[in-house]
């Protein structure tokens, strides 16, 4: 998909009130193109622009702890089948491992 379908799809989501706004960057030639698209805050007027925080909600968990998680497995520093508990010997899941964690397969209670 090119850049510029990127910015149809996204301006479409926007006017069919999925989002307000959105900040889309594409990197070629050596070169960053940034576009700010709809508002940041509607109910103020206030319009997408460089420098904004966004709230990734439980993308965040995946891009930071995975991406950390990952590298740290490459290098042979974490070894994702052991306990949880040998990090936080608090913990009230004691046979729960950070595989399970990181593949969501543990069963826990996601509003715990």
């Amino acid at each position: 998909m090119k850049w510029t379908k990127i910015i149809k799809k996204i301006e479409e989501q926007i006017e069919a009130g999925i989002y307000p706004g959105a900040s889309f960057a594409y990197f070629k030639d050596n070169q960053w193109t940034e576009f700010y698209l709809g508002q940041s805050d509607p109910e103020h007027g206030l319009q997408t622009e460089a420098g904004l925080v966004y709230d990734l909600a439980s993308v965040s968990k995946v891009v930071g702890v995975g991406t950390v998680c990952t590298f740290l497995w490459e290098i042979g520093q974490l070894d994702i089948d052991r306990l949880v508990i040998d990090f936080l010997p608090e913990s009230d899941y004691p046979d729960i491992t950070i595989r399970q964690l990181l593949t969501h397969a543990t069963d826990l209670d996601p509003f715990i």
